[in-house]
């Protein structure tokens, strides 16, 4: 019995893809803000600071969600390389494996 592909893993017998063992770090995860940031009724400078802290924690929000963006988009630029090497070698071995069916007796 053949051992299963990892999960995520195309396996094409033949072909072995070399972008395919790049090691990833371990997908990213997004946490929300650390506090409330409901409305806060207070003086004008109070209201400052406020908007400055949840300035703060939408940016901190957007660089998580950046970080866990930019895991699934290295799994696709291998995936692309592997289709792209894949192509190159089916595109490479058809003209040989097309004389073959020629010479085959029928």
């Amino acid at each position: 019995m053949r051992p299963l592909a990892p999960a995520g893993h195309v396996t094409v017998p033949g072909f072995h893809c070399h972008a395919a063992h790049a090691d990833l770090a371990p997908e990213p995860t997004i946490s929300g803000p650390k506090r409330d940031l409901g409305m806060v009724v207070g003086t004008e400078g109070e209201d400052h600071n406020f908007r400055e802290a949840e300035y703060a924690a939408i940016h901190s929000m957007l660089d998580q969600i950046n970080s866990c963006l930019d895991h699934p988009e290295e799994k696709n630029d291998r995936l692309h390389a592997c289709l792209q090497e894949l192509l190159e070698s089916n595109q490479l071995i058809r003209p040989e494996f097309q004389q073959h069916l020629r010479k085959a007796p029928s």
